[in-house]
């Protein structure tokens, strides 16, 4: 777990060479231990090191061919050990057992599409001498950040956004369809930033660019949701079984001691569980709770902890005003529109006292299905086809409709006609090519990978490298979730009896208690009353933060819209679904009063 850096010119010129290192130092938290450059004529590449294996041979860059390939990356390759005993086998002798390690001999062989034999969590920069060309990649759900700029004839790109803002001659302001893709969904999108002329790089695509400037995007994985296996229920449980010990395997190389986040759900029990399985060193479990001493999440995590003989180290959320809100935003490039963010980040630090990595149970709910919502979502949206097209085409519809309904709810009339409709779309076209459909339920959880809750797979990074800390999610390996992708959709919604994820909670009732397995859904920071916090206690420091901050606000959010949301949450008038937007206003006002000096400055 690192962070990388660069630049590349195809006409333009290169930082110098202490503005390259203080923008690297923008992102010492993500690497404290080592941090290291490399430049050329062309290139400047940074790199800052979180060391977690192979402490002397990982240092990067690497490099490869007497120096023609030169690699930066970020993240974690989970089969880079079977990866190495290929490429030994053709002769290739490796200097470390650093992961990184295998990337350059990889391309060296396979050239640019390296990348489809690798799994894991990865941003990679490879630059080819030789051919003159630039390769960025990024993993396939987006759980490794990676942004990028074209400026004045370089790419620039980076594992945050704060290197970037301050490259010389930047000037962009906050970018309208990125504040539109954070309320449609928790997050910018998987395209946009908050900031005009920043883009991420797409999941699971790679960028491509030459000494004249010219890219190209590329789309290296597919899914197939058409595509079902015939399987009885059993046979299913015993695939997952099979597929989640493997995923978890794979995610245990380190040379420091593991941790384990255990909510008291069973995924994180699932993950614990198959941890125990392979006979690794017993791991810490940490538990985040509501503070409530009548917490039955924290009864079920003490169960399962002590169930294999292990402690349990709790963390309490304490800090729920709106200053602390502030506080966590100072450490986001975007805001996460959950209120989950700030308390994550707060355990994170805590973590990170014992661990530097740690297995989390991310992704489950997104790859079973395991939200309630998704079973009104099916009874709200009746879709018998199972055209792959017609399927897409509600989906957008469902998709725009949250923009429209931003229009009304929150924007200022200047603001909404700023919006181009089309951005919107286009990232939708262009993630949606990833994967085909034979059913509704596959094409919404999909959409929750990349819009809307795609901050399951994205939000880990942010919350552990603020503090040094890597986080792992077993279920959003390649293999578990091309096989989730192949069940019937019984296997993951049982609609006659309401039942969500019933593969995971059979595998829970074989290895723990049907009490577990069944118990009530809580979710992370379930104790803690958010609409009652937003009325009671943070409106008035949230129309201090407004009124401070109306330069950057004013032109965006309609203030009379705002104050009659206020209101109607105080008569108990106010719908879910508008709370939850007025939060996610209330989150995004507190990153902008935490980033008032570089926001104030671009207005």
């Amino acid at each position: 777990m690192c962070g990388i850096l660069g630049a590349y010119s195809y006409g333009g010129r290169l930082p110098r060479q202490e503005e390259f290192q203080s923008m690297l130092a923008l992102m010492s938290s993500r690497g404290p231990d080592e941090s290291s450059t490399y430049c050329d004529e062309n290139l400047q590449f940074g790199h800052r090191r979180l060391i977690l294996l192979d402490a002397e041979g990982g240092r990067q860059p690497f490099f490869h061919d007497e120096g023609r390939i030169v690699v930066i990356y970020n993240g974690e390759l989970y089969n880079h050990q079977s990866l190495r005993r290929q490429l030994e086998a053709k002769g290739v002798l490796f200097k470390g057992y650093s992961d990184g390690e295998v990337i350059g001999h990889l391309y060296k062989l396979y050239g640019e599409h390296f990348v489809q034999r690798i799994d894991g969590m990865f941003s990679i920069a490879l630059y080819d001498r030789r051919e003159s060309i630039l390769l960025l990649y990024r993993d396939r759900v987006g759980e490794k950040p990676l942004f990028y700029q074209h400026l004045n004839g370089l790419l620039q790109f980076s594992s945050t956004l704060q290197p970037l803002l301050m490259t010389p001659g930047y000037k962009g302001a906050l970018n309208p369809d990125g504040i539109a893709d954070y309320f449609a969904h928790t997050q910018s999108g998987p395209t946009s930033t908050l900031f005009q002329g920043i883009h991420k790089l797409a999941p699971a695509h790679y960028l491509k660019i030459d000494s004249d400037g010219r890219h190209s995007l590329h789309n290296y994985w597919s899914i197939s949701y058409s595509s079902k296996l015939k399987l009885s229920f059993r046979e299913a449980v015993e695939l997952v079984d099979e597929k989640l010990l493997s995923a978890v395997k794979s995610m245990l190389t380190t040379d420091y001691p593991m941790g384990i986040t255990l909510s008291g759900g069973i995924d994180s029990s699932l993950v614990l569980l198959n941890t125990l399985r392979t006979d690794s060193t017993p791991v810490r479990c940490h538990f985040l709770s509501s503070g409530r001493s009548q917490d039955p999440e924290r009864a079920r995590a003490k169960y399962v902890a002590q169930a294999f003989g292990l402690g349990l180290v709790e963390f309490d959320v304490t800090q729920t005003s709106f200053s602390d809100l502030v506080a966590a935003m100072s450490r986001f490039d975007e805001p996460v529109g959950v209120y989950d963010s700030a308390y994550l980040l707060n355990h994170s630090a805590s973590i990170s006292t014992y661990n530097r990595v740690a297995l989390t149970g991310n992704g489950a709910d997104e790859i079973f299905a395991g939200y309630n919502g998704y079973v009104s979502f099916l009874n709200t949206h009746s879709l018998t086809t199972q055209d792959d097209v017609e399927i897409k085409t509600m989906l957008k519809r469902f998709l725009l409709e949250k923009y429209a309904r931003d229009k009304d709810l929150l924007y200022t009339q200047g603001f909404s006609s700023t919006l181009e409709q089309g951005a919107a779309e286009e990232a939708f076209d262009q993630i949606f090519k990833i994967a085909d459909f034979s059913n509704l339920l596959d094409a919404r959880t999909f959409y929750d990978i990349y819009f809307g809750m795609s901050h399951s797979a994205s939000l880990s990074d942010t919350v552990g490298m603020a503090y040094g800390l890597e986080y792992r999610s077993p279920f959003f390996d390649r293999s578990l979730m091309e096989t989730a992708a192949q069940f019937e959709q019984d296997f993951k919604i049982c609609l006659s009896s309401m039942t969500t994820k019933p593969l995971l909670k059979a595998l829970a009732a074989r290895h723990y208690s049907e009490n577990l397995a069944y118990a009530k859904k809580l979710g992370c920071g379930h104790g803690i009353d958010r609409y009652t916090l937003l009325h009671a206690q943070w409106q008035q420091p949230f129309f201090e933060a407004f009124q401070r901050n109306e330069a950057v606000l004013l032109p965006i959010f309609c203030k009379k819209k705002v104050e009659r949301l206020f209101a109607a949450l105080g008569r108990g008038k106010l719908s879910d679904e508008d709370a939850h937007q007025l939060l996610k206003l209330a989150i995004f006002v507190a990153w902008v009063d935490a980033h008032k000096g570089t926001l104030h400055a671009r207005h």
